[in-house]
């Protein structure tokens, strides 16, 4: 190519098999679905055969409930987790990648421009099916879709021949980095559902027991409620793309989440009767904030003797003050799926600044140029 440089495409792209099965590390989560609506299965249990309320007992016993006998469901009743680490069956990965490289290596003015358009798959492991792996198979965290990376170098040499242009810009040499790249896959970096929970719009309805009034929590949104079994992931339902449709400053669409089918509680027992619907696995990539960074610096080595020399630059880390932006995940509150009485909670307060958040719009900004100076003396 003209001026010394040359450009370079090429594939690159990785298999991998064999990895640990996350299923087999967890063997007593495999609770199927629905099994919190049949009846107790622990011939050991005093409540064997019987079909116990979710968590509201009206029977006089308060203790006849699935979430006070939770070991009774779980394949293995003696024990309390149970995994085997093993690589039959295994989980896989791969990653697939088309890169491009523009640079030139030759002469006072020296680059490299490279681009990447990635996608890395795989197994998560946080489990969404616990029977079925290939069900868990989708971006991974580390997945970043473009990647754009410029370094450069400029010699200034003995450009300036007069005595003073030349005593001060001769011998230079300015260089930087700079890099772009995608923000990460919100499900896979934040939470699989989005953190998905709250309440529904089911009554509590309240049973009197002799003398003793008893509410029955109906309106729970979880797995247990929805799925009968802690073991799967319950997702909201989507009705369009959460990464498209967004407003100025916004990541996430909160209008393309709603809740799936409503299960059935029996009102005067608490029995889990009929169960509730779920979500896709997953979900459309949707991408976070990108991450910016470039740094410049300029030095220059002054002979003073055959042996003696100065060396003196200037460094700017961040050199355009340009802040990132982010979400705290310590205060997920403008991430989380979090539903009152059937409605989505998209505004409050109580972030550590004393200021509003907003859903899928980012609550943080952190970076800052700094800049150094260093002097060096070589003798």
């Amino acid at each position: 190519m003209p001026g010394k440089t040359a450009l370079e495409i090429s594939y690159m792209g990785s298999q991998t098999s064999d990895l640990t099965n996350p299923l087999m590390g967890a063997m007593n989560s495999q609770i199927p679905l629905g099994t919190y609506m049949k009846p107790d299965p622990n011939p050991a249990s005093k409540y064997y055969g019987k079909v116990l309320a979710l968590s509201n007992s009206t029977t006089g016993d308060s203790n006849a409930t699935v979430s006070n006998n939770l070991q009774d469901y779980v394949p293995f009743t003696h024990y309390s987790t149970l995994g085997v680490i093993t690589h039959v069956n295994g989980a896989w990965a791969n990653y697939n990648s088309l890169q491009a490289a523009l640079f030139k290596r030759q002469g006072s003015l020296t680059y490299n421009l490279n681009y990447t358009w990635s996608k890395t798959l795989g197994n998560n492991t946080s489990s969404a099916d616990p029977f079925n792996l290939a069900n868990d198979y989708g971006v991974l965290s580390q997945d970043r879709s473009h990647v754009l990376n410029a370094t450069y170098a400029y010699e200034v040499g003995n450009r300036f021949k007069t005595r003073l242009v030349g005593g001060a810009l001769n011998g230079w040499m300015l260089s930087g980095i700079t890099g772009v790249q995608s923000g990460p896959d919100f499900p896979e970096s934040f939470s699989m559902n989005m953190g998905f929970g709250g309440t529904d719009t089911l009554t509590n309805p309240t049973v009197t027991v002799g003398s003793t009034p008893t509410t029955i929590t109906r309106n729970s949104i979880s797995n247990t409620d929805f799925l009968g079994t802690p073991s799967y992931t319950l997702f909201p339902k989507l009705t369009c793309n959460p990464g498209k449709g967004l407003k100025q400053g916004q990541y996430i669409n909160s209008s393309c989440f709603a809740i799936p089918t409503l299960p059935t509680i029996d009102p005067n027992t608490g029995v889990l009767t009929a169960l509730g619907g779920n979500g896709q696995s997953q979900m459309p990539y949707f991408h976070g904030p990108i991450y910016f960074d470039s740094d410049l610096s300029a030095s220059r080595t002054i002979r003073i003797t055959e042996h003696q020399n100065a060396q003196i630059k200037f460094s700017a880390t961040n050199f355009v003050n340009h802040a990132l932006t982010s979400f705290d995940q310590n205060n997920p509150n403008n991430l989380n799926l979090s539903l009152s009485n059937g409605v989505l909670t998209t505004t409050g307060g109580g972030l550590p600044n004393g200021g509003q958040w907003s859903y899928g719009v980012p609550n943080e900004k952190f970076g800052r140029r700094v800049l150094e100076m260093s002097l060096r003396y070589n003798f």
